[in-house]
């Protein structure tokens, strides 16, 4: 609808086609409609009736975008508040977390449906008839279920997680969905949108073909890198970046428009499923798995979960797995524990432990790692409260044949000392074995506790 006027706001102002499914909006057309009575000119009526139609039609909208967004925020923050109780809760029904979701699913189509309708308008004063194809076709897509791509010849389903047989059919696998997602982008380039609905645009359907790929098979870099390229060719089109793609993955209030991060999606979902290995009581087959290699990585144990390990030291792991370790190692800094008694210091490990620092960070130190120096309990003496003497550290690397001398394991020793809590070396030192015989509880952040992982 459009009243030629090109003053201030100008251009082409288009009726969203949702509003007239709306009663109360049929409503207010009705009142218009009455109002304007009769005219013996019939053009003039109605082109009266129009502008007074599109000036209720404005307050009207602005009104309802104003319900949606609070309504979105609200849905948000329920949602937030029942996945919470749905990981510490063993058990729960997902049936209201299931119905969260789909309303927010709702909601995130009918934005994507007004970034389309807006997209029109320079089409419809060239005279562009406009279809319903391209809704239909981005519908289809839309409920398309993409794990079914990866249950193919090339792929076992195994314990929760999708195991490749080789890389070459992951790589397989990835490069359809990146084609996918350039087509996608290629088709949305002739709607003409501003780039506010470009990135609703993106949020919207390009994370759909990628959220359950995401969960079951390991990303490589590379992979990313060509998604947010073709991404940023698309947000640009293809003219050089103008905003920088931090400042976009910002918050409406920090300047920015909520663009998404694929890294951290991924190493968001990586972190998820640490927490619900460490939380989750039962012996589920991905548990198992996990927890198996979890065991045999470093030589540390159910103690690596203590460490932020590199790749090049994840021995015996996938590559999905080593992607979840090292998303952990990285939250790690976030996450707070206390050791009550000595046995739950014993088993903490001396090298890449966060909670162990020099004045350079974590410590590490090769020759005593390769002979096996690797948690608290390997430092002190079996009967004898406190930690042991450096010359026995010296002649253990020295028997294996490694290079250390006597001022070094000196050196390594202090560090350690005076890197780990004072409440730890006191426990050594007296060997006081405590009460309290049960595992370590985590917890995020710095404040007061809140409800613990695990044990």
């Amino acid at each position: 609808m459009s009243d030629g006027c090109r003053g201030k706001g100008g251009g082409v102002w288009c009726l969203n086609g949702m509003l007239l499914k709306e009663e109360g909006y049929k409503t207010k057309v009705n009142e218009c409609i009455l109002k304007q009575g009769s005219m013996e000119d019939v053009a003039v009526w109605w082109e009266k009736l129009k502008r007074e139609i599109k000036k209720m039609s404005i307050r009207y909208s602005s009104g309802r975008n104003k319900r949606e967004r609070e309504r979105e925020k609200k849905v948000r923050r329920e949602l937030e508040r029942e996945a919470e109780k749905v990981d510490e809760e063993i058990g729960r029904d997902l049936g209201n977390y299931t119905r969260l979701k789909e309303e927010l699913g709702e909601i995130e189509r009918g934005k994507c449906m007004g970034a389309i309708i807006r997209s029109r308008a320079e089409y419809l004063v060239e005279g562009e008839k406009c279809t319903g194809f391209f809704l239909g076709m981005e519908k289809r897509k839309q409920v398309k279920n993409y794990i079914k791509q990866i249950e193919g010849e090339m792929i076992t389903e195994l314990v929760g997680i999708a195991r490749i047989k080789d890389r070459e059919g992951r790589d397989i696998q990835y490069e359809r969905i990146t084609e996918s997602i350039r087509k996608t982008l290629t088709f949305w380039k002739r709607r003409k949108l501003k780039l506010r609905g470009k990135i609703i645009v993106v949020n919207g359907l390009i994370m759909s073909k990628l959220i359950y790929v995401l969960n079951v098979l390991d990303v490589p870099e590379r992979v990313l890198k060509e998604i947010d390229k073709i991404i940023s060719e698309f947000l640009w089109d293809g003219r050089g970046v103008k905003i920088a793609k931090e400042v976009l993955e910002n918050g409406y209030k920090d300047g920015g428009l909520k663009l998404i991060n694929l890294d951290r999606k991924r190493k968001a979902s990586r972190i998820k499923m640490m927490i619900r290995h460490l939380s989750v009581k039962n012996d589920h087959l991905w548990k198992v798995f996990l927890g198996d290699a979890l065991s045999k990585c470093g030589g540390c144990g159910d103690s690596v979960i203590f460490m932020k390990m590199g790749k090049g030291r994840m021995n015996g792991m996938s590559e999905f797995q080593k992607e979840v370790l090292s998303a952990w190692g990285e939250f790690l800094v976030n996450v707070g524990y206390e050791c009550v008694n000595v046995r739950q210091v014993w088993q903490q490990p001396i090298f890449l432990n966060p909670r162990i620092r020099g004045e350079k960070g974590s410590l590490f130190n090769l020759p005593m790692w390769r002979v096996g120096f690797r948690l608290v309990k390997d430092l002190v003496y079996e009967y004898v409260p406190g930690f042991m003497r450096s010359q026995v550290i010296v002649d253990e690397v020295r028997e294996r044949d490694l290079v250390m001398g006597l001022r070094t394991a000196d050196n390594v020793m202090e560090s350690i000392k005076e890197g780990m809590p004072d409440e730890w070396r006191r426990m050594i030192e007296g060997e006081q074995v405590g009460r309290d015989e049960s595992g370590v509880e985590l917890y995020v952040g710095t404040g007061e506790k809140g409800s613990p992982w695990g044990k």
